[in-house]
């Protein structure tokens, strides 16, 4: 039995063994990751127009966003999946957290990876489904 819930952008199918999202996440990845590096690379710019002009005192500061910027960049990238088929035997858990105002769906994969899917306002179904079919990967 194929259900299929609306999303903000999108739509999600739960399948007999899979389910299928259709959002833009790789695209919001990849504007991510491109504005981090183009942000890194503004930061170095900044460090290399420190040296030239011979100010020392914001280098240490600029080297410290620029390490945690590449940090954060690498692990945003290592814990987030944008796959639009999961198998349901690779779902650990699935959770329908609110996030500012938004109810997010939260599906937590065997292999520690992270899918978020930004769900409609209107939840109830969804939340009432995952009870019925999916009980045993619902977490709390």
């Amino acid at each position: 039995m194929t259900q299929t819930f609306r999303l903000k952008k999108g739509s999600i199918s739960f399948e007999k063994d899979k389910i299928i999202i259709s959002d833009n996440a790789k695209t919001e990845k990849y504007i991510i990751v491109i504005f981090s590096i183009f942000s890194v690379f503004s930061i170095i710019f900044g460090i290399y127009n420190f040296e030239r002009i011979g100010d020392k005192s914001y280098d240490s500061t600029l080297l410290i966003m620029c390490i945690l910027l590449i940090s954060s960049l690498i692990v945003f990238m290592i814990s987030k999946s944008t796959k639009s088929q999961l198998l349901t035997n690779n779902v650990k858990s699935i959770k329908v957290k609110k996030m500012f105002r938004r109810k997010i769906l939260h599906i937590k994969l065997k292999n520690n990876r992270l899918r978020q899917v930004i769900l409609v306002d209107d939840t109830e179904k969804l939340e009432k489904y995952l009870k019925t079919y999916l009980d045993g990967l619902i977490s709390k």
